[in-house]
């Protein structure tokens, strides 16, 4: 089992702010991958609401990959609603 490291959560957000303004996203089958070059949000939609489920760093080898399939992010007001 790998050891993670807890982040705050006003890091966190800002990560997921950054991510999604600034991004690139994939429409999957069923999840909505969101990437930086640094991370990686895996996502859904709810109730026309974007769900990010989990927040990782990315690895070189997806983002070569996902980088030439993937179309930039058109949002750019974001709403982070704490659950």
């Amino acid at each position: 089992m790998k050891d993670y490291e807890k982040l705050n959560q006003k890091i966190t957000e800002g990560i997921i702010l950054n991510a999604i303004r600034d991004g690139k996203y994939w429409v999957g089958s069923r999840d909505i991958k969101i990437a930086t070059k640094k991370y990686t949000l895996a996502c859904t939609v709810q109730e026309r609401k974007l769900v990010v489920k989990t927040v990782m760093q990315t690895r070189k080898n997806f983002w070569e990959k996902f980088v030439r399939k993937a179309k930039p992010t058109p949002w750019k007001r974001i709403l982070i609603a704490r659950s």
